[in-house]
């Protein structure tokens, strides 16, 4: 068994503080010439460094820490002037720029197309028999609920719940019970990485303020406030029935299970995580149909393969681990292949529902493009908000607009029992139903774009996916507007709509959905020449007499379409 060192997680948490750490007191600073840090492929853009202080310095362009640089090199600062660093991506990106001297550093992030951003490599043949092998694994243990007080306040009640699990293991976490009469959705709380008393805890929160059963579960095989002396082990990464997250994903499916057998429960199920948290998110609402909405922050687990291209790859960087650990190549195949089963690429394609998620553009421990890999295979209404200049951390306010968010596409999240509760709904875009038409008819779009039930008016935009002909929007600027099609066939539009109000303090939001036109050739009205004589109208009185002769089938009265 080749169980791979777990050291990178130490590693990426000094990173963190040390980057922090140095952002706080250089003497120089790094941004870049447009606010939104967003550019085209082949488009000129500058890394503009503000100093306050006359050095040298070094700099590097990277799609992570672990690929080859793009670009580096030399510059010179002066003390109140601005160095710039000019660079042009060639495909959809996202890159750290990074400047140091012999005692400072500061880095800032850019983003190429972001929203083309794809997976580098195919999913496995048997990635679906794969997971309905596990999940037929976990149906054949009992559920066997072990439930008892915790604490309680005012207006929810939290327990400790433990669950059968495969492997002798049991599923450990917090329940918090809202005060209300009649059934209420669920929210499942994912946790983020370790493995320490802190890692989970109740998330009484969410209970109370959308009126939901909330359980934080924990991936290990402990109460969630103990520590879990064999957390993360065996992790053996050449074979991928082997990998601890196997049991994470289960984890959270049998929590998701349990609340079934509840009568309080009304079948509306949410997931909720950052990082690590929010890459099982993903992970879960692909795996389990049940899932209605979604929220993560900065997901781990994307695009594994990235170093294998020297593009960015995600935590917990198995091929990196694999690469370090053995320079055997049959062995580095294996955990290629085995790494896919765990890639939030393949099952975010899978889940087909709302998501909300946020991404910073500075983050290091999730690299900003394999995240955007991910969020694109996302296929339903999705709304993401852009940190531009934050690491691997959530925007106070991803907090609370997951609540906004619940409200509005969870069922039955609308109720709270705090008397101080302002019930907002989040944003919520809609491309419109899915639609058959004839090509020579043009197509009303009537799309919906709004935040707290005002709707968003700016920085809209059609676009076509996909579709093997043309398509022509009267105003692909406007949320309602007519669209023709140049041939027949299948078409996805997408309707993208910008939030920029909070484009000043570093952060944007970017509302997606999709629709899906098929297009039939014309409608065919039948019109028949007849031969004089075939059809004879005698009137008499007030009755109508009509002498049908039925064409014959020679000629078919030359029919014509």
């Amino acid at each position: 068994m080749n169980n791979l060192p777990n050291k990178v997680p130490l590693l990426c948490l000094l990173l963190a503080i040390s980057t922090f750490a140095t952002h706080a007191q250089s003497p120089f600073v790094v941004t870049t010439d447009r606010a939104d840090k967003t550019y085209n492929v082949n488009q000129w853009m500058a890394f503009d460094v503000v100093a306050d202080i006359t050095d040298s310095a070094n700099y590097e362009i990277r799609f992570d820490r672990y690929a080859a640089p793009i670009q580096q090199g030399k510059i010179a600062l002066q003390a109140g002037k601005t160095t710039k660093i000019y660079f042009k991506a060639e495909e959809p990106c996202a890159l750290i720029c990074t400047v140091s001297n012999n005692q400072f550093s500061d880095v800032e992030g850019a983003v190429f197309e972001p929203l083309n951003i794809t997976p580098l490599e195919e999913e496995p043949n048997d990635f679906d028999a794969f997971w309905q092998e596990s999940l037929a694994e976990l149906a054949r243990i009992p559920i066997d609920p072990k439930l008892s007080f915790y604490e309680a306040t005012n207006y929810s009640t939290t327990y400790r719940l433990n669950l059968g699990m495969i492997d002798g293991r049991r599923v450990y976490g917090f329940l918090s019970v809202p005060k209300l009469e009649g059934k209420m959705p669920a929210v499942v709380s994912l946790p983020s990485f370790g493995a320490g008393p802190s890692i989970v805890r109740p998330v009484n929160d969410i209970a109370e303020n959308i009126g939901a059963l909330a359980l934080a579960i924990s991936i290990h095989n402990a109460e969630p406030d103990a520590v879990d002396a064999n957390a993360y082990e065996p992790d053996n990464l050449t074979h991928p029935k082997e990998y601890y997250q196997r049991y994470a994903v289960l984890a959270a499916i049998r929590a998701i299970d349990y609340f079934f057998t509840r009568s309080d429960f009304n079948g509306s199920v949410g997931l909720t995580g950052v990082s690590q948290g929010g890459g099982l998110v993903i992970m879960v609402a692909g795996v389990d149909k049940r899932v209605a909405a979604i929220t993560f922050g900065n997901p781990t687990h994307s695009e594994h393969s990235g170093l294998r291209h020297e593009r960015a790859t995600g935590f917990p960087y198995y091929f990196v681990r694999a690469k370090t650990a053995y320079r055997d190549e049959n062995i580095l195949q294996k955990v290629a292949a085995s790494s896919k089963y765990y890639d939030n690429i393949y099952f975010a394609k899978r889940y087909k529902n709302p998501a909300f998620g946020v991404l910073g553009y500075e983050d290091q421990v999730c690299p900003t493009a394999t995240s955007f890999a991910s969020f694109n295979q996302l296929s339903e209404k999705k709304i993401l908000l852009s940190a531009t200049k934050l690491a691997h951390s959530n925007p106070g306010e991803y907090w609370s607009l997951r609540y906004d968010f619940f409200r509005r596409f969870l069922v039955g999240a609308d109720r709270s029992p705090l008397p101080y509760v302002q019930a907002h709904k989040g944003y919520e875009i809609d491309a419109g139903k899915d639609t058959t038409i004839h090509i020579n008819k043009p197509l009303i779009l009537n799309g919906v774009a709004m935040l707290r039930n005002q709707t968003l008016t700016q920085h809209i935009q059609w676009k076509k996916l996909s579709g093997a002909g043309e398509v022509h929007f009267a105003n692909a600027n406007a949320l309602n507007t007519n669209v023709t099609f140049s041939a027949t066939g299948e078409y996805t539009l997408v309707l993208e709509v910008r939030d920029e109000t909070l484009l000043g303090t570093d952060k944007f939001y970017t509302l997606l959905d999709r629709v899906t036109i098929t297009v039939q050739p014309a409608s065919q009205d039948l019109t028949l020449n007849c031969p004089a004589g075939s059809i004879r109208v005698v009137t008499r009185e007030v009755v109508a007499q009509v002498n049908w002769q039925t064409p014959s089938v020679s000629n078919a009265c030359n029919s014509q379409a």
